[in-house]
């Protein structure tokens, strides 16, 4: 289980990644087609849609966001 902290840390840190990495870590968790936003939407907007289908039952959860993130940005 997330708390605030984690949360409100997760939702900043995805709010600050550039839109080619954005883009990259809608790819990799491939939610269902239109439930993230498409560019030109406002990256805040397309990480709040991709974390609360995140955290829907049968969706990938925040531990998974989270890693794909570190993925992303450390290589």
């Amino acid at each position: 289980m997330w708390n605030q902290q984690e949360r409100l840390d997760l939702m900043r840190k995805l709010n600050a990644l550039s839109i080619q990495q954005s883009n990259m870590l809608v790819f990799v968790l491939n939610p269902p087609s239109a439930e993230v936003p498409p560019m030109p939407a406002n990256q805040n907007e397309r990480t709040l849609t991709l974390l609360t289908w995140a955290e829907r039952p049968g969706a990938c959860g925040l531990t998974q966001v989270e890693q794909v993130f570190n993925s992303i940005t450390i290589s």
